[in-house]
């Protein structure tokens, strides 16, 4: 019902009220040619103009033929050569109610109109928005130097789809690499590079023992991500020590509940630890 008041205010204002003549009668006599309709639309709350408005004069008379025009950016429209009778004004903009009324077209022009339209609450689909946390191997800086191209760089996904068994057997299919079995029991292997060098190992951002086996400190099941990088410099210079090259191993985000606590892993720790002294002895 307001809307409906609304409404028929709007074209009492304008002179187009249903059922009433928008412009006074001649003498029947006068030849009807026409008359020119200019005007403006309108937001009945804010007196904003509406721009690309739909403005429709569809005839109710018979004889007569429609009429339909945009408003351009000021909200203003215009009908050049309208003949007498009666039409159905329709009103259509974007986030407002449309407006649908009979007017009926006098002879006398031209004339200026102004229609006020009421805005229409338009129901949105709900925006989702999503944080997403970044993961361990982001926040080490992985991914960031896997996309510089430099270096080999092995996600878990990817090397166990190699059917590995230990750490050590990773690098059997690394171009460059060359894994060389301990003597003796168990199956601890060394891995070198091209000539022989023995590149410096860096576990979790921490250098380890020069000489220390990846079999020794880790199972594959707590490995995350794996970098190797050839020759001198080929490392970011904060895990670049020798002439060799590095490896730099990063273990399974802690707290992530899918792996148990470890004696090996705590050796491992302690391990780091005596290797960061010894070196900056």
């Amino acid at each position: 019902m307001e809307y409906r008041r609304a409404i028929v205010t709007t074209l009492a204002v304008l002179g187009l009220a249903a059922g009433s003549p928008l412009y006074a009668q001649d003498a029947a006599s006068e030849p009807d040619d026409g008359i020119e309709i200019v005007g403006v639309v309108q937001d009945l709350t804010s007196g904003a103009i509406i721009p690309a408005a739909s403005i429709q004069l569809n005839p109710i008379s018979e004889g007569l033929s429609p009429f339909q025009t945009l408003t351009d950016e000021e909200g203003r429209f215009r009908f050049e050569v309208v003949p007498t009778g009666e039409f159905t004004l329709e009103v259509q903009a974007l986030g407002f109610h449309e407006m649908a009324e009979p007017v009926e077209i006098g002879r006398e022009g031209p004339v200026e109109v102004r229609i006020e339209i009421v805005p229409q609450a338009l129901e949105l689909d709900p925006v989702v928005v999503t944080a997403l946390q970044r993961g361990y191997l982001d926040r080490a800086g992985f991914y960031d130097r896997q996309r510089r191209g430099s270096g080999t760089h092995l996600t878990r996904d990817e090397f166990l789809a190699r059917a590995s068994f230990q750490v050590s057997d990773v690098f059997r299919s690394i171009p460059g690499t060359r894994v060389i079995r301990r003597p003796g029991p168990g199956l601890t292997a060394d891995v070198a590079f091209r000539g022989g060098c023995v590149p410096d190992l860096f576990v979790d951002g921490i250098q380890t023992v020069q000489g220390t086996s990846v079999d020794d400190v880790l199972a594959l099941q707590d490995v995350e991500g794996i970098e190797v990088y050839r020759g001198p410099g080929a490392a970011p210079s904060q895990y670049s020590r020798g002439t060799c090259g590095s490896i730099l191993i990063w273990t399974r985000e802690p707290g992530g509940g899918d792996r148990p606590f470890s004696w090996r892993r705590m050796a491992a720790g302690a391990g780091f630890v005596l290797g960061a002294l010894l070196l900056t002895r």
